[in-house]
C-alpha cells in the first residue's frame, strides 16, 4: 500500500481491515493525474477539504471531487464551489478529477509513534 493512494475494496458483507504502521510524515506529496485519480486522506485530523485543495482552485486544476458517500465539491456556474462533503477525513478515499497532471501537498503534525487503525467497509 501506499501512502499517496486511495484504494477502492469491494465486500460481499460490512466488514474492518485493521492496518498497522507508523504514521505518515507531512508534508507529503501526492502525485494527481489529468482526469480521474483515487487518494486516501492520510493525515489524523479532518481537514476542511475546500481549504485542502485550494491550491488546485487557485491554479484552476480541480474539476470535480466525489467521495463514497457520493458528496461532491464541484463548481457550479453561477454558484461557485458547492462542498457536500465538508471535510476529507482520515481513513476515507476520495475521486478527484483534474484538468491537468499535479501535485497535491498535504501538511499536518503527525506523532511518530506506531498506531493501528480500523477502517470499517460497507457492502
Amino acid at each position: 500500500m501506499e501512502n499517496t493512494e486511495g484504494y477502492y475494496i469491494k465486500v460481499n458483507n460490512d466488514t474492518s481491515i485493521e492496518v498497522a504502521g507508523m504514521p505518515v510524515s507531512t508534508p507529503i506529496d501526492i502525485p494527481l493525474n489529468a482526469g480521474w485519480s483515487i487518494i486516501g486522506y492520510p493525515n489524523d485530523q479532518p481537514s476542511d477539504a475546500i481549504v485542502v485543495l485550494q491550491p488546485l482552485i487557485d491554479n484552476n486544476e480541480l474539476i470535480k471531487v466525489i467521495d463514497e458517500a457520493g458528496g461532491f465539491i464541484q463548481s457550479i456556474p453561477g454558484v461557485g464551489w458547492m462542498n457536500t462533503i465538508g471535510n476529507f477525513e482520515p481513513g476515507k478515499g476520495y475521486y478527484i478529477k483534474l484538468n491537468v497532471s499535479s501535485t497535491l501537498t498535504l501538511n499536518q503534525s503527525r506523532t511518530n509513534s506506531p498506531e493501528v487503525k480500523i477502517i470499517e467497509v460497507f457492502s
